[in-house]
């Protein structure tokens, strides 16, 4: 068939670079020769086209692509994980900016680990437009399900580093599958704060559906050693200043939190610090108390009532408030923040509610309003402040 004739075809609809991208896999120089001459336009699928259906033309002739498509040409290049040398393309595309796409370099780990290996310690952080950045990683995960024992040697192998550490989490991973009793002491001997959370929080996970009371207990085992370990932000202070970064275990924290509240709130509620040594409240706390909130309300304003002289209780009650709001509960969240001690933003948090209150019925807001105990010029002025919204 005539490429030519076909792109006449479907000129200017869009099938039209479909066509062009076709003709660049039977005949790259042909297909290029003529977008550059007759149809700039159609450069980029064209250079795509010769990437994906001609890798080692490309990769001899890159110089010949224009420079505004040779993305397009390194796009198509990463498309395909059966290239034939796929060490050669991986070292290709990071040569040119590209990145490591995860499912070439899973391609070469799985053909040739040794290989693998070399080529990630040398290239594994050139990613970086996004595709994939972490080489170490998926080097791991796939050797993870290829080999679990050569994934041990490599362990062993590593010098310290991003390696070494993806390495060592997937040995612990695969000991976590094969011997949970020995990865939970291992979890807790571990004297690196960081790892020693992400793991223990990877066994509770586990635990929490066959022996709650165990996986309880470790949490709070993990909070004996350090209080603000299931803190999901790192806060550092200076003489003269502060900064704060993610906890890179934050992810798990956070699966471990979810979990547990759902097999025992109170519980949990009961076990999280309630004020770290940051003076912050515990980010893990406030992720259980919502998600409490959100699965049984009436349960978590239960628990609320029942703490006494709680230092986080401002911060669950205002929780409280705003799921009572989200619900249309309104007299309760009203009767709550103006029931609430020790908040700073008492009065702004009950404006807020009769704010909201009044756009659902205005009339209910004002009732309560002067019936409340609330001074009589607060009254007057959320009075006033109704009748303007509502006149």
């Amino acid at each position: 068939m005539d490429p030519q004739a076909a792109i006449a075809a479907v000129s200017g609809s869009q099938l039209e670079a479909v066509a062009w991208s076709a003709w660049s896999s039977s005949d790259p120089i042909a297909a290029l020769n003529a977008a550059v001459e007759q149809n700039p336009e159609q450069l980029n699928a064209v250079a795509s086209g010769i990437g994906e259906f001609h890798p080692n033309w490309l990769m001899e002739h890159f110089d010949d692509i224009p420079d505004e498509s040779k993305p397009a040409a390194l796009q198509g290049l990463a498309k395909w994980d059966d290239v034939e040398d796929a060490e050669k393309v991986l070292t290709f595309l990071t040569d040119h900016g590209f990145g490591i796409p995860s499912k070439m370099l899973m391609l070469l780990t799985n053909r040739d680990p040794w290989a693998a290996y070399a080529w990630v310690m040398e290239n594994g952080k050139s990613g970086s437009n996004g595709m994939y950045t972490d080489a170490f990683r998926t080097f791991a995960q796939t050797l993870q399900e290829l080999d679990p024992g050569l994934i041990e040697r490599f362990a062993k192998l590593a010098p310290p580093g991003q390696m070494k550490n993806r390495l060592d989490d997937a040995v612990f991973s695969n000991l976590l599958k094969s011997d949970p009793e020995a990865a939970l002491k291992q979890s807790m001997a571990t004297t690196a704060p960081i790892t020693r959370t992400q793991r223990v929080a990877q066994v509770v996970q586990e635990l929490v559906h066959e022996n709650p009371d165990l996986a309880f207990t470790t949490v709070e085992e993990l909070l004996e050693k350090n209080p603000n370990a299931l803190q999901k932000g790192i806060l550092i202070k200076t003489e003269n200043s502060s900064m704060s970064f993610e906890n890179p275990a934050s992810d798990a924290i956070s699966t471990m939190i979810s979990s547990l509240v759902t097999a025992d709130p109170a519980r949990l509620m009961n076990t999280l610090p309630e004020v770290l040594d940051s003076d912050f409240y515990s980010s893990s706390l406030y992720q259980a108390s919502s998600q409490w909130a959100r699965s049984d309300l009436d349960g978590y304003l239960d628990w609320i009532d029942n703490q006494v002289d709680s230092m986080v209780k401002p911060q669950q009650t205002h929780i409280a408030i705003q799921s009572l709001l989200s619900t249309g509960r309104y007299e309760e969240a009203a009767t709550r923040s103006l029931n609430s001690n020790g908040s700073s933003k008492k009065n702004s948090n009950l404006m807020n509610v009769i704010m909201r209150w009044s756009r659902s019925s205005p009339e209910a807001a004002e009732t309560w309003l002067k019936n409340s105990d609330l001074p009589q010029d607060q009254v007057q002025l959320q009075l006033k402040l109704i009748k303007q919204l509502h006149p």
